[in-house]
């Protein structure tokens, strides 16, 4: 595995058992490793750079060039359908696959793959998510809602994934940016957003009224005024360069920021307080990740 690792691109595990998936951009071969054996229980053949790598105890999804393959777990992985056409944007969790229009890409398809059956891709729903294209889309954990959000940035939408049902716009800000992480919070109450703006928001999905609305909502009728605006928000001090990050809840009220270029992780607790009747995101730390 040594040999192969030098040349990885990309790298997942499969929750916390010891199959790991890797691809080698030397070789263009997605592995499928154990690492209780130390050997590899399967090897594809890729057709072109992977942009994305899902896991799950039943299905392998890449999304490569234009397509979306799916694997069936089994020995060796085979594909279970046709590729799928899409425009750039997919996400697989818990089941639930969704992915940009290819056509208009403003829309998403939202479809949960069944096991039990021979028609893998399930019927699902077609939203109309943005005016623009969609930059990012991320599942909850129970797999029954997905956030979404557009290339301009300002707002984030979050759907119910049965019947496309929109549950909640909210707005980030009124100046175009580009949403670098999204991330649910264990049960489904909250997301994080980070923007290149480099500022964390917290959005409340269930008690909409613990977010924050605009001083002129009951005096202007328009939509930007009548917004939701994130619970609470912490402008973070990024290093110059800096161009990724990943959000991390570690419980219902703590999140960490991880930063791969510095290799380091802040952390930042929700705390209520009750002299201003707000929420604020506390800074706890920062720690050095471990090489």
């Amino acid at each position: 595995m040594g040999q192969d690792m030098a040349n990885v691109s990309t790298i997942r595990m499969l929750h916390r058992t010891n199959y790991i998936a890797f691809v080698s951009s030397k070789k263009d071969l997605l592995h499928i490793w154990d690492d209780v054996k130390k050997q590899d229980i399967t090897r594809i053949k890729v057709d072109s750079s992977i942009k994305n790598l899902f896991l799950s105890r039943e299905f392998i999804v890449l999304s490569q060039g234009d397509v979306i393959s799916i694997f069936k777990f089994g020995n060796p992985w085979n594909k279970v359908t046709a590729d799928i056409k899409f425009g750039g944007v997919c996400e697989f969790y818990n089941g639930m696959l969704v992915y940009s229009n290819e056509f208009n890409l403003g829309q998403i398809h939202i479809t949960r793959l069944q096991t039990d059956t021979d028609n893998i891709i399930g019927k699902g729903v077609l939203i109309k998510a943005h005016a623009s294209a969609v930059a990012m889309v991320r599942v909850n954990k129970k797999g029954d809602m997905v956030a979404s959000c557009s290339q301009d940035g300002t707002l984030i939408r979050v759907f119910q994934t049965d019947t496309g049902v929109l549950v909640r716009e909210f707005r980030r800000g009124l100046d175009r940016t580009s949403i670098i992480e999204m991330r649910w919070s264990p049960d489904g109450s909250k997301l994080a957003v980070v923007s290149d703006k480099w500022t964390l928001h917290v959005f409340e999905i269930f008690n909409d009224s613990e977010n924050k609305r605009h001083l002129l909502k009951n005096w202007v009728n328009m939509k930007y005024f009548q917004s939701e605006w994130s619970l609470c928000n912490y402008k973070m001090n990024v290093s110059k360069g800096t161009d990724r990050c990943k959000i991390a809840w570690t419980s219902d009220s703590t999140l960490v920021v991880i930063w791969p270029c510095t290799r380091v992780v802040d952390t930042f607790k929700l705390a209520y307080n009750d002299e201003e009747s707000s929420w604020a995101l506390q800074f706890n730390r920062r720690n050095d990740i471990p090489l």
